[in-house]
């Protein structure tokens, strides 16, 4: 009997340890996700637009047009075919509760972060109040794991709420003939779907009116240093054309001078001159 529960307490012991090893952010359920367990596989929330899906167990969305992550709080694309660290005591983004569409997100930037970059860090230096609460997955798996997630990200096509669908299946929860959906909700996916494209157009037509906006001014900037550059040199070449004028005004002042003098000089030397004067 003693020896039996000696083995169990070991059991346990040893279970615990290698739970304890895998930062379980307890805010985060529901979703199939074991930060690496073996057996089983991670899943991502779906948004009101294709375009975009949401992973929690990182904090990040998928752009599903370029394939590759975007850090909503560092307002920036990691690498294709990189998968940020889990992180954990992190809020959601946009207040997301963990249930339902995930909202896409706002105001993307298309600049690209470092994969190498300490991404705590990062989010201490942004000022977020829970930043420094923050922690990451660290341990001898996570890389493996970071592989495997790219890999599941972009072959992702389900909704958060169905069975991943066979190949050649629609995607969409409403054309499911089981689900039998009423035409309210048909409608509102619809909306929420026509929304979401037109953000996601409007946004890259800001970004292209802005660029343009950017090359215009930094182009009539340039042009008002051409000129200006081009005013300061005439007036140099001016002052130096007054100086040149001054010069040999002074000079022939000088001249005449001279001549007068040696004149003078002439003429009181001649005899005659001098009867004159006499």
């Amino acid at each position: 009997m003693n020896h039996s529960r000696l083995i169990k307490t070991t059991l346990v012991a040893a279970a615990a340890a290698v739970f304890s090893s895998c930062y379980y952010d307890p805010s985060y359920g529901g979703y199939g996700s074991s930060y690496g367990v073996s057996g089983v596989s991670a899943s991502f929330v779906s948004t009101s637009s294709d375009y975009w899906f949401y992973d929690p167990v990182v904090r990040c969305y998928y752009d599903r047009r370029r394939s590759c992550y975007y850090d909503p709080y560092l307002y920036g694309y990691y690498p294709r075919g990189y998968t940020p660290r889990p992180i954990y005591n992190a809020p959601h983004p946009y207040g997301w509760g963990g249930k339902g569409y995930a909202p896409i997100p706002n105001g993307v930037n298309g600049r690209t972060l470092n994969r190498n970059q300490d991404r705590v860090a990062q989010l201490q230096a942004r000022n977020y109040a829970w930043a420094n609460q923050v922690r990451v997955r660290n341990d001898a798996n996570v890389e493996r794991w970071q592989r495997n997630q790219a890999t599941a990200a972009a072959n992702f096509r389900g909704n958060q709420n169905q069975q991943r669908q066979p190949s050649g299946q629609a995607t969409n929860p409403f054309r499911n003939p089981q689900s039998q959906p009423t035409r309210q909700a048909t409608n509102q996916y619809r909306n929420q779907q026509n929304l979401a494209d037109r953000q996601a157009e409007n946004h890259y037509k800001r970004e292209a009116i802005i660029a343009d906006t950017r090359a215009r001014s930094q182009a009539s900037v340039e042009a008002v240093r051409a000129r200006n550059a081009e005013l300061h040199a005439q007036a140099q070449q001016n002052q130096a054309a007054q100086r040149q004028r001054a010069a040999a005004s002074q000079a022939e002042r000088q001249g005449r001078q001279r001549a007068a003098q040696e004149a003078q000089q002439q003429r009181m030397q001649d005899p005659r001159a001098r009867r004159n004067l006499n």
